[in-house]
């Protein structure tokens, strides 16, 4: 049927444009795309050590785990910036518009 192939290229066409909105950061889709592909990994990195972890750490000791893993990443993406000055000219701007947008 021919209305059927024209629903197909439209829907085709539909889900291209939402994955391509999806890879581009500058979108809204793109940032929660980009902060639940990184959350996951996180949680899958820390989820797989839970087997060598001692029995009697609780909830203190997990926290300290969790948030040094995120320390750890920062400090990644620090590193992955190889000049300084434009580093620090990122988080001076990231920590302003943190602050003015209530973020």
């Amino acid at each position: 049927m021919v209305g059927d192939e024209v629903d197909d290229d439209i829907n085709a066409e539909d889900e291209r444009k939402r994955q391509a909105e999806k890879e581009d950061i500058r979108t809204v889709a793109g940032k929660r795309e980009l902060i639940r592909t990184f959350l996951n990994r996180v949680r899958d990195e820390l989820l797989a050590k839970v087997p060598n972890m001692p029995e009697e750490w609780d909830g203190h000791e997990l926290i300290w785990l969790v948030t040094e893993k995120f320390a750890y990443e920062q400090l990644t993406a620090k590193f992955a910036c190889t000049d300084e000055a434009v580093w620090r000219k990122r988080v001076c701007a990231f920590n302003n518009e943190r602050l003015v947008r209530n973020l």
